[in-house]
């Protein structure tokens, strides 16, 4: 495929590394324009677009700016725009109320559930109350369905459509609640798309999207998804179509089979002043909907595995990093607020972390994850209190029956756990992490990335089109 125009839309500036293997495949032979909603911060990181037209991220601790994309003759990078008509309210009321009924009809009471209740009135959560049978609640929500239905596509969105005039239209995400007023109106892309008969496409942004966000309100011609699991969230909890649906692999995780140009151990261990001859774990923060205070169950590992000569990192989630502030002072933390692996700096500084490491440990984040497709045990920590956060959401439930982590039910199980660890244990869980790793990531083979398989999607369906 070449000389097509594709339309790739992305709610922030931060989910640029969400999609960039994509867009690298794509704006090799064809022209991407990348409309960004919103320029956004995470803790000291700020994502803009600068006055050349380039997404540009700023860390103001280390006061310094990291050019993530430039415009080109084949990328064009501009700021997006939003539906802002009458019907914003109204949208707003019905997509967040049908995000929140779909928790409930599907019995999903967890963290995610609590989160979804932020962004629907408390009028609208009693009654809904009120109501109390499952059937009931099926019944309102395919009330609300139809009509969403009958809301018009935004003419704002279409008119900014028309005057790219792309081939294609892909979002990245699409399902994001809306957080302030503003809506979040990236899915109407898709509809817009629709309505002027031009491909819309949909991009699964991480493996808990589909059922730790809210529903896509609109089918598009093709929904990318990363594995099986994916395929069937989108079939069961979206209603999106079999036929539509095709599987890629993880676009986000392309970067850690790329060849990276990193530090030896050496240099690294010398770096943060690491000893050579002590083993390394790493403990890997969660977000501030999964744990809040990790501070303590850091420092309790941390004291156990030190009496055992090992030494320690933290690495901070890139939204939850002031629970470390009064961290003990002889633990490093590294990056000190956490951050996005989207510059080539921070890439190769989580895969030296991952990769010399000799364990992880974590509740449950993506890092976790991560850890395993660089070649490192995790351990998961499934402490009782973290169930809710944790067990109880279905796409740490559905990765954790795969057993590629090893588990333990509190910090001195995990320590006992990496301290006791011996050869047969080491040959079984790296065959289940590599089988693991080519089903969720690459389910093409390992070769084959998530960039390219898109590319090749995108190929026959505008082939098909024509």
């Amino acid at each position: 495929m070449q000389n097509k125009h594709i339309l790739i839309v992305i709610k922030y500036g931060s989910f640029y590394g969400y999609c960039e293997s994509i867009i690298k495949e794509l704006a090799k032979k064809n022209k991407v324009t990348l409309c960004i909603q919103d320029e956004n911060n995470i803790n000291a990181s700020k994502y803009f677009i600068d006055h050349r037209n380039s997404l540009v991220i700023e860390d103001s601790s280390l006061n310094k700016k990291v050019v993530l994309a430039s415009s080109n003759k084949n990328l064009i990078i501009t700021k997006g725009i939003k539906r802002t008509d009458s019907w914003v309210k109204p949208i707003i009321i019905i997509r967040e109320t049908l995000n929140y009924l779909s928790y409930q009809i599907r019995g999903d009471n967890n963290t995610f559930l609590e989160v979804q209740t932020k962004y629907v009135s408390k009028k609208v959560i009693n009654f809904l109350k009120l109501l109390k049978f499952r059937f009931i609640y099926k019944i309102v929500f395919k009330s609300l369905k139809l009509l969403h239905l009958f809301i018009p596509a935004s003419w704002e969105i279409k008119n900014f459509i028309s005057k790219i005039n792309p081939d294609c239209i892909i979002v990245v995400g699409g399902n994001w609640p809306t957080r302030t007023k503003e809506l979040s109106s990236e899915i109407d892309f898709i509809n817009a798309a629709n309505k002027l008969n031009i491909s819309s496409i949909l991009q699964v942004i991480s493996w808990d999207n589909l059922t730790a966000r809210g529903l896509y309100h609109y089918n598009p011609t093709l929904m990318l998804v990363w594995n099986k699991n994916h395929f069937n969230e989108a079939l069961e909890i979206h209603k999106i179509p079999k036929k539509n649906l095709r599987m890629i692999g993880a676009p986000f995780m392309d970067k850690w089979f790329d060849k990276n140009n990193i530090r030896t151990k050496t240099e690294f261990y010398k770096e943060f002043d690491f000893e050579f001859n002590k083993p390394l774990v790493t403990y890997l923060g969660s977000a501030k909907n999964i744990s809040k205070n990790e501070k303590i169950i850091v420092e309790k590992i941390f004291k156990k595995l030190s009496n055992h000569g090992y030494q320690m990192i933290v690495r901070p989630h890139g939204s939850n990093s002031e629970q470390f502030l009064n961290l003990d002072k002889d633990i490093k933390i590294i990056p000190t607020k956490g951050e996005l692996p989207d510059t080539d700096d921070s890439k190769k500084l989580m895969i030296e972390t991952l990769k010399y490491s000799d364990f992880t440990i974590g509740i449950n984040t993506t890092a976790m994850i991560d850890s395993i497709i660089l070649g490192t045990p995790c351990i998961s920590l499934v402490k009782e209190e973290f169930s809710y956060n944790q067990i109880k959401t279905p796409h740490f439930h559905k990765v954790k029956n795969e057993g590629i982590f090893i588990e333990a039910i509190d910090e001195e199980e995990s320590v006992l756990k990496i301290t006791e660890f011996n050869k047969d244990e080491d040959s079984l869980i790296s065959n289940k992490m590599d089988k693991f790793v080519e089903n969720f990531c690459r389910p093409h083979g390992k070769n084959i990335s998530a960039g390219r398989k898109t590319l090749e999607e995108i190929s026959k369906l505008l082939t098909k089109a024509t």
